[in-house]
C-alpha cells in the first residue's frame, strides 16, 4: 500500500475568551434562517417554552421580520481578546481496493470527495491514471460536517420537502448519525431517496457501530440526530438493509436483492461495507416509498429527536 500522506496543520493564535450570561425577557425580530430550534438555542430557552409564548406548535412557520416573545433566559456572550490558543487538524483517511469497473471519478462519487483530493492523498497517482483492481487507495474523508462532534441534545425539526431533501441533505452528502438513546455514532452517505432518505453506512466499522445499537439489523424506529456541517437535524432510522446486492455493480440489473425485493435495480452503491443495500432515514413530513403514505412511527421518534415529546 502507497505511503500514507499525513498533513497536520497546527496554528497557534493569541487570545482570551470572556464569558458572561444575562437573563431577560425580550422581543425578538425573526430573521432569515431562523427557526424555532435556533431561537431556542440562542436564547437558551426551551423549545416547549418558546412555542407556548408564541401560541405556537411544531408545524407553525416564521417569517423574517416576524417579532417573537421570548419567554426569560439566558443568552450567552463571548468576548475575545488577544492571547493565545492552539488549534490542530488531522485528517482522517480509509483505505480503499479498486474493483473492476472502477476508476478515480467513480470512487470519488462513492465517497463524496473530489478526484484531487485523492490523487492529493496518494503519491504519483493523477486524474488520468489507470486502476488496476486490488490496488489500494486512500481516501481522505475527515471534513468539518463529518468529524465535528455531534453535542446538542436535540436536533432542528425540519421538513423533509421543503428543507431536507433538496437543501439540508442532498442526494451524495457524506454526514455523521448520532444514536438518540446511547449517543454512539457512525458516518453514513445518502444514495438516494424522494419521499425520504435512503442511505448507506460508509464503511464496514460503521455498519457494526449501528448493529451494535440495533442488536443487529432490524425494522426497529429510533430517534437518531443527524449532523450535517453546523446543522444538526431531528430523524428517525431503522437499520434493515434492502433492495440491494453488495456483491453486484450499483445501479445494473441483479438476480438477487435483499429484503426479499427479487432480481431487479441495484439500489447498493458502496461497495464492501458490510450490508447489502441502504437502509432508511425518515425526516420531518417524509413519507414511506412503498405507499406514499406517513410512518406514523417514524414521526413520533423524529418529534422524540427534536425534544417536542417523550
Amino acid at each position: 500500500m502507497k505511503k500514507i500522506k499525513e498533513k497536520v496543520c497546527i496554528g497557534l493564535i493569541v487570545s482570551t475568551v470572556g464569558i458572561s450570561s444575562t437573563s431577560f425577557a425580550a422581543p425578538y425580530t425573526v430573521k432569515s434562517g431562523d427557526s424555532f430550534w435556533k431561537i431556542s438555542n440562542q436564547f437558551n430557552v426551551s423549545l416547549e417554552s418558546l412555542l407556548k409564548s408564541n401560541n405556537a406548535n411544531d408545524k407553525t412557520v416564521i417569517y423574517p421580520g416576524q417579532v417573537l416573545e421570548i419567554p426569560n433566559g439566558k443568552k450567552t456572550i463571548v468576548t475575545t481578546t488577544n492571547r493565545s490558543t492552539t488549534s490542530r487538524e488531522i485528517p482522517k483517511i480509509i483505505v480503499h481496493t479498486v474493483e473492476s469497473g472502477e476508476n478515480l471519478w467513480i470512487i470519488s462519487q462513492k465517497y463524496n470527495v473530489s478526484m484531487d483530493q485523492i490523487t492529493n492523498a496518494n503519491e504519483d497517482l493523477t486524474e488520468n491514471a489507470v486502476l488496476n483492481i486490488g490496488q489500494e487507495l486512500i481516501i481522505p474523508i475527515s471534513y468539518t460536517q463529518v468529524d465535528k462532534p455531534i453535542d446538542e441534545n436535540y436536533g432542528e425539526y425540519l421538513d423533509w420537502f421543503s428543507d431536507v431533501n433538496n437543501g439540508v441533505l442532498p442526494i451524495g452528502t457524506v454526514f455523521k448519525v448520532k444514536d438518540f438513546y446511547t449517543g454512539k455514532t457512525f458516518t453514513m452517505k445518502r444514495t438516494m431517496g424522494s419521499y425520504h432518505a435512503d442511505c448507506e453506512a460508509l464503511t464496514s466499522e460503521d455498519t457494526e457501530v449501528i448493529k451494535d445499537i440495533w442488536e443487529g439489523f432490524s425494522w426497529v424506529r429510533r430517534p437518531v440526530l443527524v449532523q450535517v456541517g453546523d446543522r444538526v437535524v431531528a430523524a428517525s432510522m431503522t437499520a434493515m438493509p434492502h433492495a440491494g446486492n453488495d456483491s453486484a455493480e450499483g445501479g445494473k440489473y441483479t438476480e438477487w436483492r435483499s429484503g426479499g425485493y427479487g432480481p431487479g435495480t441495484n439500489l447498493d452503491y458502496i461497495k464492501g461495507n458490510g450490508m447489502d443495500g441502504h437502509i432508511d432515514i425518515h425526516f420531518a413530513g417524509s413519507k414511506r416509498h412503498k405507499d406514499g403514505q406517513i410512518d406514523p412511527d417514524h414521526q413520533k421518534c423524529i418529534k422524540i429527536a427534536a425534544g417536542l415529546t417523550k
